[in-house]
């Protein structure tokens, strides 16, 4: 870079008429004549007194851009190719653009969104009318299914994607709505228990609630599902889906939504899309296998053995009475009323009452009900898949099993499915596709045990001594005998869909 400082004329007088020259540009009002200059920095340069004018040679071309059925593209980016000399085009799509015509090989770079760039040589031209195209390979990268499939150049509004990666991370026992859980902004995941059949409410962008509404509206490979609610039954759609068969998982989080779905998307949309073959892909066996223990422990709970049960019992019976001044209804049970009114007397403290136990008020039980009742639960997942393609047809196929035994003795859940996905390039115009779901699961749901053991006095044996479970009284269930009530269900599922996709050729 060529800097100078000082210009000296004749007669020794000094004209400073630009003291930096940083990126080769200077303005000047007036010019002299340049005699002599030296390209080392910092060193004074002579000129002889005079007036010259620079003269620069301009070129000028103007033109219009337009799209592939010929209409103007306003605000379309005109730049001289290797500069920063540039303009847009205007709302009829015209341009105007100067430049010097000291640049050797002069072109234009002429760009918009979603078109793809185009460079044209200008040396000796004056007008010109440029075609620009749509790039259409840009505007199929993400692909979302709404009867059918919209492009990205269709979408607005906020959406999250979960990939193929994503998905292959969530653990083992997670359905696919509670594998949502952490993994979008905006998406609320509130998951009952660790049971196999555990109730999942997903919200989108609100409250969450285990048993209000709310929940959005599930599509599997564009076909809307109307059993995919919170229970986590047999019937629900969403625990009869293999994770492993699933490519990618898009939430639409906004009312753009409702362009779509209508009423239905309200509370947002989820969108699976399962897994193909590619056209030309060779055949690909993929095989998986994953194991996992749940085990529980009851100290999270903060639970009570029998003897800590008794010392906490008595304390806040003896403080209830004497805060209320005499044994109140709520005390009744565990305090002798009789022995109390014997008292005669108002000035009594805690001492004077604290033997006054009725003979039934507390048991000798030491049951442990939580190792009774749980256990540490094994789970299994066994999934095969074959997918490829020729020229025109690319196929998916998958088998899979998963046996889940819950933390509560006697929860399962056993499911053995199989997908078929086809899709073939009949002719240049015409596309058919297939997916085919079959699944059958049996479960034992046993998920309001947890509760029943958190809320069982530990001091109530489990056992009458003849052997048989103390069924307590009338008001109190032993959780020995809700852990034999049934609430076994099994299920069958086929669900298929198929399309035809014809290609009217606008662009052809």
């Amino acid at each position: 870079m060529i800097k100078f400082t000082n210009f000296s004329g004749m007669g020794g007088g000094k004209i400073n008429l630009c003291k930096t020259l940083a990126v080769g540009i200077c303005v000047f009002s007036q010019w002299p004549q340049i005699t002599h200059a030296s390209a080392i920095e910092g060193e004074r340069v002579k000129i002889g007194v005079g007036m010259a004018t620079l003269n620069q040679s301009k070129e000028t071309i103007q033109g219009v851009v337009l799209d592939e059925r010929g209409k103007p593209l306003p605000g379309a980016s005109v730049l001289l190719k290797g500069t920063q000399n540039g303009t847009v085009t205007d709302l009829d799509g015209k341009f105007t653009l100067t430049y010097s015509s000291d640049v050797a090989k002069p072109q234009l770079v002429v760009s918009f969104i979603g078109m793809a760039t185009r460079t044209v040589d200008i040396a000796g031209r004056k007008e010109l009318k440029i075609a620009l195209f749509p790039v259409l390979n840009d505007l199929d990268e993400v692909v979302v299914i709404g009867y059918g499939t919209a492009k990205a150049k269709d979408l607005t509004g906020s959406v999250s994607r979960l990939s193929e990666k994503d998905i292959e991370m969530a653990p083992m026992t997670s359905s696919i709505s509670g594998m949502l859980q952490g993994r979008a902004s905006g998406v609320n995941v509130m998951i009952s228990s660790a049971s196999p059949t555990s109730p999942v409410s997903v919200v989108i962008r609100g409250q969450s609630s285990l048993s209000g509404d709310g929940q959005p509206l599930w599509v599997i490979d564009g076909v809307p599902q109307y059993s995919s609610g919170i229970s986590g039954d047999v019937s629900n759609t969403l625990y009869n889906l293999n994770l492993n068969d699933v490519s990618s998982i898009d939430i639409l989080k906004d009312a753009s939504a409702t362009a779509i779905y209508g009423s239905r998307a309200a509370s947002g949309v989820v969108l699976v899309t399962t897994k193909s073959g590619a056209e030309g892909m060779k055949p690909t066996i993929e095989f998986s296998l994953r194991w996992g223990w749940q085990v529980l422990n009851s100290n999270d709970f903060k639970t009570m053995n029998a003897e800590q049960y008794v010392a906490f019992s008595k304390q806040a019976n003896l403080l209830e009475a004497y805060r209320q001044g005499g044994i109140t209804y709520f005390n009744r049970k565990y305090m002798d009323t009789s022995k109390f009114n014997q008292l005669h007397t108002s000035q009594w403290d805690m001492s004077d009452i604290d033997d006054m136990w009725l003979p039934n008020a507390y048991y000798n039980g030491t049951d442990n009900y939580w190792d009774m009742l749980t256990q540490n639960a094994l789970a299994q997942d066994y999934s095969v898949s074959l997918r490829g393609g020729s020229k025109s047809n690319s196929y998916f196929a998958s088998v899979n099993y998963k046996n889940q035994d819950g933390v509560v003795k006697g929860s399962n859940s056993r499911y053995a499915g199989a997908r078929f996905n086809f899709e073939s390039q009949v002719s240049e115009v015409v596309k058919f596709g297939l997916n085919m779901n079959i699944s059958s699961r049996q479960a034992n749901n046993k998920d309001n045990m947890i509760g029943r053991i958190i809320g069982m006095r530990p001091d109530y044996p489990a056992y009458n001594e003849d052997g048989g479970i103390n069924t307590i009284d009338f008001y109190t269930k032993n959780p020995l005998i809700e852990l034999m009530d049934k609430n076994y269900s099994e299920s069958r599922n086929l669900n298929a869909s198929t399309y035809l996709e014809y290609n009217i050729g606008i662009f052809s």
